[in-house]
């Protein structure tokens, strides 16, 4: 299974102004179609759950899988859930659009995913889960969309110190001032 962080940045590198914002807020309309285009191709996404609560809705076409050590708070929110742990032997249905709790540990998930025969898995965000899964070491690309806005203080991407070396693979202009980054973890 390949696992891929997916991420908008702002020009000084921060995912949004503030914890309750989300980037569809601030982005380009190319970068949002990028990201539908690129998850729906994966299939299965991964968020956490602060960062599904801010979003509040299901992804068409999509599982989305919200990594939270409390599942059950959202249980009680309108976007109907059901917990992976219960789930039995999940495989994801093509074209599903459905919205999974888990408080799997990274490896623990990944391992049950590539199991059950995912091919590949989007990292949503936000900042805690892009930090957990890069320290997992099972990422292996990251596409990072640079955006022409300058926030000068809010959520950066990471929430602790990492030293990764990257590898630029890919750049592509999404639009005139909206740069994509396609770059490989080198180990």
């Amino acid at each position: 299974m390949q696992i891929f962080l997916i991420v908008a940045v702002s020009a000084d590198g921060l995912i949004a102004q503030s914890r309750d914002q989300v980037s569809t807020r601030w982005t380009s309309r190319e970068d949002a179609s990028w990201f539908a285009r690129r998850t729906k191709k994966a299939g299965v996404c991964v968020m956490g759950r602060t960062t599904f609560q801010i979003l509040g809705r299901s992804l068409p076409e999509r599982s989305l899988i919200v990594q939270t050590s409390q599942p059950t708070l959202l249980a009680k929110s309108h976007v109907q859930t059901k917990q992976l742990e219960e789930a039995g032997d999940w495989h994801r249905q093509e074209g599903a659009t459905e919205v999974i709790t888990t408080s799997l540990s990274i490896p623990e998930l990944a391992d049950r995913l590539d199991k059950s025969g995912v091919k590949e898995l989007a990292i949503c965000g936000g900042a805690s889960i892009y930090t957990a899964w890069l320290k997992s070491g099972l990422v292996e690309r990251i596409y990072l969309t640079l955006e022409p806005r300058l926030f000068g203080q809010g959520m950066s991407l990471l929430t602790e110190k990492l030293n990764l070396k990257l590898k630029l693979v890919a750049v592509k202009n999404l639009n005139f001032n909206t740069l994509l980054l396609e770059y490989l973890i080198d180990l």
